[in-house]
């Protein structure tokens, strides 16, 4: 973009102009993430977060690629078509420098997670047993309770026939 003629070029033809400035905004802050990432101390112990990370930065790769597939369509750059961006060598090292230690973080906090869920098992099972103890009282609360009501319909039934026997021993006899 220094020779004014290729500036020139590249000014005339708007969308292929911003979208080359686009895709250069985009390389310079996947860079600052990429560094971010390399310098970040990982203070959080969560598996989410892990994960996060781990597939934060491949996401900021595969979009750093796009981008730099987008500047060599914007420059027409024949020799990178089909356009395939490889990382060089040392960068797959740093990667794998990364990733392991990130999977194996992960892999002890599935273990820590496995040991968790397997207590949790446990009392789940007890609550279960519990709950079992308390339905067999409750069946028998709700047992009485029933009899009691028919206790009670039984008694107000013989309540209301003495009343309307009392009303017809107080009604006057012709």
């Amino acid at each position: 973009m220094h020779s004014p003629r290729r500036r020139a070029e590249l000014v005339s033809d708007e969308s292929r102009f911003s979208k080359l400035c686009s895709a250069l905004d985009v390389v310079g802050d996947t860079e600052a993430a990429i560094a971010s990432y390399l310098g970040a101390e990982n203070d959080s112990g969560s598996t989410g977060d892990l994960y996060l990370r781990f597939y934060g930065i491949l996401q900021v790769l595969a979009v750093q690629q796009d981008a730099l597939k987008h500047i060599a369509e914007s420059l027409h750059a024949r020799s990178c078509q089909p356009c395939r961006i490889v990382l060089p060598i040392n960068m797959s090292e740093e990667i794998t420098e990364i990733v392991i230690p990130i999977l194996r973080s992960i892999q002890t906090d599935l273990a820590s997670v496995k040991s968790d869920v397997s207590i949790l098992k446990k009392a789940v099972t007890r609550l279960d047993h519990r709950t079992a103890s308390m339905d067999a009282h409750l069946a028998g609360f709700y047992s009485s309770m029933r009899m009691n009501n028919d206790d009670m319909d039984d008694i107000r039934g013989r309540i209301e026939a003495l009343e309307r026997k009392a009303q017809k021993d107080d009604e006057p006899q012709p």
